[in-house]
């Protein structure tokens, strides 16, 4: 089967097995191809570790399109097809596809045939190529094993090879390689007739004992970044049981391939596959279309969609497309593994085609595409509401051709499930529809129930047209609105404030408190908080849905959320920081961020029940001052008090270093660089340098360039940056290419695309990384600028190129595994031998770089430890010297690389480079507040951003206090003395009130009628005696202590 971590799009044919098992047993060693392997038609790779040795093809081999004269074998239990003599001797797979490369990996691993410790050997490699003058029977016997499996009736192997991996031992070699228990026995056979081209694995009965750690593979690679084939088990522990298993061919360790052109090929489909688009709604129903380069598809072709297993029905559209609607989700975002299979039209079970890709799924109001014509988020039961939406819901189809139905979604609250309700069936599909809100809830007592509007093709449309999903007639393509909220109105003004103290009452402040301890920070400003180093990225509401925005968050300009979380943590929390128009940090109820307690990107339901709900209970019913007194307790705003900006440390020009405390110097070493490593390898940045070329073409500039780095957190992928046509970031071997996507979520790491293809990757840890390209003169390519970003977590733990972060900058250049520190006044000599070179990456195992990228790559290509660049570079050509002066303004780095390369680009990006540093170090700066804001936001140094009802240098004085909202007539009752207003009014903590009605004559002159002074915090009282069609002002005046708050209103009594 394919494996589900396969990043490219590849389209696969796949032949029938026998309809019965051929055999029922293992293969015995003493049954492999060309058994005894002795005589002089064998050739050995004995006493070797990590050795291979290219062979030529007196004809050539046809390998996936393609002719190879070379086939080089890896004694770690490979081959690759070459088109010239070429080493391969890499040890450590990775996973398929790869670009470039071109392998057949029977068990690739770390394979040992040198003698162990006991001095026994640890078995051999045996290679024997093979053709029909010398070998007729045994081309014969191997031709007659494929006719019959592959069903190739006229095929006859002409020539071959056969790779024998014959008890072979793990590295190091520790074990008694006597005891056929600790070894390994496989084996390759390849053969071709010249067009067709077959390859078969063997694995010996009980003879594969050791996996190394799980890190082996077995499949194949064409080496175009698509086409591949891994075989279940590869890379885990698993693959110990390729031998016991069957094989493709029905039998236990046995696998035929064919791997000519036609092996991916079915008919006449050929070409690569797309999706558009590749990232859907988090609620499903996202029309996906499968876009093949050339024809491959009829009519009558069954076809499904698998989106991460779940299995929906694809549709024809044309012999190069097929469409298919994504799935319920509802709950979580993130990418899926996708996957698209034709099956032959001959049975409808045999697949011919198969597509494999991910896809993306989100929650952004982006991929929202119904719009409701309301500017509050809270709607009321039996209210009406416009709803518009793109008529084209199904692609390549006249949207006048099919009606659609609309239907609401709610959330059950006990059984966290979106409920469907019909509003409107069979409509005309012209792109709007007033409808009509349902008159109660699903759910029992006074709710606000989450909603979302959905419109679909209705039911009338013929199912094929429909593209309805397998096995759910109820599932189309769907359309969805934002998240809405339905209540009454009686809920708003009676019960809201009930439902809000049960939620408060059930909340364990103090564990609240430290989960809020343990979530980052708030930045002070918002322009730190849109830093890609913050760790934070802006909610997407506040560029889609500004009405949306004011009923969440009033008065504010940006909110943002934590954008990373580490998935293997079991936390669900999460923080969201909001700045006023100002782009100050607030904490002010109604408008500050909140803790989430279970973040949207964890669950949406459960963000929902647990957060937003209990919002709108305390910050949207009758009484507002529950929002301070309860939400606000209980999902309280971060101050950024504990916000430290995170240390950049910086790589630029040819190249330039400045440590994580600031130190900057220049060290221009050859090969692959330990930049970063922790203490306890949890985190680690690594840098390839190679030399660069100076204007003279041809000509070594005696300085070096960065052209790849990888980083990793040790539960995260792996996050190369690279360059090949332009800066490329690959993760896990896949090359992203963001097509249609700003960024793209993998394990702990989120990696975004930035402008001018500069990019940037961002861990759960909170380690960011921006990388950044330029090109010389003469077009070469190299990385021009990398920055760093580190929370405060790391200090005192981080070795390497970037220094030892611990705010003293004396003390980072120390060298590898040494505790002389090395002077910061050295020489650029002395900072070069001392200590750069000392964290040269010394053995390939410790290197994180993918070599699978570019061909001829591998860790002793660039290794080069004994580089000597130019260390006082001067200028030879005086015109040069001018322009770089003027260009460079004093800058000694800027001179620095235009004398050593020659080349005033590369001393302008260096410049740049300089310039964007400055900026970023100066985002950079903490702010302190002395005396701290006790009821605010520190938002720069010394300067507090105060709650609405605090003021003073520390927020510490509360304001005169304030009435949160002005009066309003719940009712009017009639008595005998008139009429009684019952008059509400909402305030903060008070000792009481007085109050003071005025009559206001035609010449607004008002007098005082009625005072009234109340000691205790009352909420709702009588006024009577008051006179039909007179106008009236009410003034309020809340006291707590000797300071007074004051509100009025005007009514006139009907």
């Amino acid at each position: 089967m394919m494996t589900p971590t396969n990043f490219y799009i590849g389209v696969f044919c796949f032949v029938s097995f026998f309809a019965t098992i051929r055999f029922v047993v293992a293969i015995p060693y003493e049954s492999f191809f060309g058994y005894p392997f002795i005589g002089e038609k064998y050739t050995f790779l004995e006493d070797c570790d990590d050795c291979s040795i290219s062979l030529q093809f007196e004809e050539p081999f046809p390998y996936f399109g393609e002719l190879y004269h070379y086939v080089t074998i890896n004694s770690n239990g490979a081959i690759s097809f070459e088109k010239t003599s070429h080493s391969f001797t890499q040890y450590i797979p990775n996973a398929f596809p790869l670009n470039i490369s071109k392998i057949l990996a029977v068990f690739w691993a770390d394979v040992e045939t040198n003698p162990n410790v006991l001095n026994q050997d640890c078995g051999i490699t045996s290679y024997r190529i093979i053709n029909t003058d010398e070998d007729q029977a045994l081309m014969a016997s191997i031709s007659s094993i494929i006719r019959n499996f592959l069903k190739l009736d006229d095929f006859l192997g002409s020539r071959g090879l056969i790779v024998t991996w014959d008890h072979v031992g793990e590295y190091p070699s520790s074990l008694p390689c006597f005891d056929h228990n600790s070894t390994n026995t496989f084996q390759l056979v390849i053969i071709t007739d010249g067009s067709t081209s077959v390859a078969i694995y063997n694995y010996a009965n009980d003879g594969i004992h050791w996996t190394h750690g799980g890190r082996a593979l077995a499949g194949y690679n064409a080496g175009d970044g698509i086409t591949s084939y891994t075989i279940q088990g590869s890379l885990s522990e698993d693959i110990k049981l390729i031998d016991d298993n069957p094989g493709n061919t029905g039998r236990p360790g046995e696998w035929i391939f064919r791997i000519d052109e036609e092996d991916l090929v079915f008919a006449d489909c050929t070409g690569k596959a797309t999706l558009e688009p590749r990232f859907g709604h988090i609620f499903g129903g996202t029309p996906v279309t499968v876009k093949l380069d050339s024809p491959c598809l009829s009519r009558s072709d069954h076809m499904t969609c698998l989106f991460n297993g779940t299995t929906v029905q694809a549709n024809y559209i044309n012999s190069q497309r097929a469409f298919c609607a994504s799935p319920e989700n509802f709950n979580s975002t993130g990418r899926v593994v996708f996957e698209f299979i034709a099956f032959n039209s001959t049975d409808g079970i045999t697949p011919k085609l198969r597509v494999l890709q991910h896809f993306l799924i989100m929650s952004h109001n982006s991929v929202n595409k119904v719009n409701v014509a309301s500017e509050k988020s809270l709607l009321l039961h039996n209210e009406h509401v416009n709803l518009t939406w793109p008529a084209k819901l199904i692609p390549d189809k006249d949207p006048s051709s099919y009606k659609v139905d609309i239907l609401m979604y709610q959330v059950d609250i006990k059984t966290e499930k979106w409920i469907p309700l019909k509003l409107k069936l069979s409509q005309d599909n012209d792109g709007f529809e007033r409808i009509k809100l349902p008159s109660q809830s699903i759910n029992s007592g006074p709710t606000a129930d989450p909603i979302v509007f959905q419109v679909s093709p209705a039911n009338t449309v013929t199912p094929r047209d429909k593209r309805q999903i397998a096995e759910q007639d109820e599932q189309a393509v769907k359309e969805w609105s934002t998240t809405f909220f339905l209540t009454s109105k009686d809920n708003t003004e009676s019960y809201f404030e009930n439902n809000c103290k049960n939620w408060f009452a059930n909340q364990d402040l103090s564990k609240i408190q430290s989960i809020m301890e343990g979530l980052p920070p708030c930045p002070p400003t918002a322009y730190q908080a849109g830093q890609p180093n913050s760790g934070f990225e802006l909610e997407d509401f506040f560029i889609f849905d500004e009405a949306f925005r004011n009923f969440f968050h009033e008065n504010t300009s940006a909110c943002y959320r934590q954008s990373t979380f580490d998935d293997n943590s079991g936390n669900s929390a999460g923080q969201q920081c909001c700045y006023d128009n100002n782009g100050d940090l607030t904490t002010n109820p109604k408008s500050g961020g909140t803790l989430d307690i279970v973040a949207p990107s964890i669950s949406f339901i459960e963000h929902m029940i647990e957060d937003v709900l209990p919002f709108l209970y305390c910050c949207k019913g009758k009484v507002m001052d529950n929002c301070r007194e309860y939400y606000y307790q209980a999902r309280p705003s971060d101050d950024g008090s504990r916000y430290e900006p995170p240390n950049p440390a910086c790589i630029y020009g040819d190249p330039h270093l400045v440590t994580l405390d600031g130190l900057k110097y220049t060290f221009n070493g050859k090969g692959e660089y330990i930049l970063i490593q922790t203490d306890d390898n949890s985190f680690t940045l690594q840098g390839r340098m190679e030399e660069a070329m100076s204007m003279n073409v041809g000509t070594p500039a005696g300085a070096t360039v960065f052209t790849a780095l990888v980083a990793k957190q040790d539960n995260s992928d792996s996050v190369q940056f690279q360059l090949l046509d332009v800066l490329r970031p690959v993760v896990n071997g896949e090359v992203l290419y963001f097509e249609d996507l700003d960024e793209e979520p993998f394990t702990n790491v989120i990696v975004k695309k930035g402008e001018n293809f500069s990019y940037s990757a961002l861990f759960a840890n909170g380690a960011n990384i921006e990388v950044f390209q330029e090109s010389g003169s003469r077009g070469n390519l190299f990385i021009s600028t990398m920055i760093v970003s580190l929370p405060i977590t790391f200090k005192t733990r981080t070795i390497g190129l970037m220094g030892n972060y611990n705010d003293d900058d004396m003390d980072d250049l120390k060298p590898q595994n040494n505790e002389q520190i090395v002077s910061v006044n050295s020489t650029l000599s002395e900072i070069h031998w001392n200590f750069g070179v000392s964290w040269i990456i010394k053995d390939p195992q410790n290197s994180l770089f993918d070599y699978s990228i570019i061909d001829e790559s591998s860790w002793e290509s660039y290794h080069d430890p004994d580089y000597t660049p130019v260390f006082e570079p001067s200028f030879s050509n005086p015109i040069l010297q001018e322009e770089a002066e003027e260009l460079c303004h004093g800058d000694p780095f800027c001179l620095f690389d235009i004398a050593a390369t020659g080349d005033i680009m590369v001393g302008v990006s260096t410049f740049d480079g300089g310039q964007n540093l400055i900026e970023i170090m100066n985002a950079s700066q903490p702010v302190v507040c002395v005396p701290p804001c006790v009821h605010g936001a520190c938002v720069a140094t010394n300067s507090c951003n105060c709650d609405a009802d605090y003021r003073g240098d520390a927020c510490d004085t509360l304001i005169e206090a304030r009435v949160l909202e002005t009066v309003r007539i719940s009712r009017i009752i009639s008595s005998t003395q008139g009429f009684v207003l019952i008059w509400q009014i909402q305030l903060p903590t008070i000792d009481g009130f007085l109050l003071n009605v005025f009559k206001v004559d035609g010449q607004n002159t008002i007098s005082l009628v009625k005072q009234k002074d109340v000691n205790s915090p009352v909420r709702a009282f009588h006024v009577t005696g008051l006179k039909r069609g007179t106008l009236y002002q009410f003034e309020i005046r809340a006291k707590n202590g000797d300071r007074y708050g004051r509100a009025t209103k005007i009514l006139r009594m009907f």
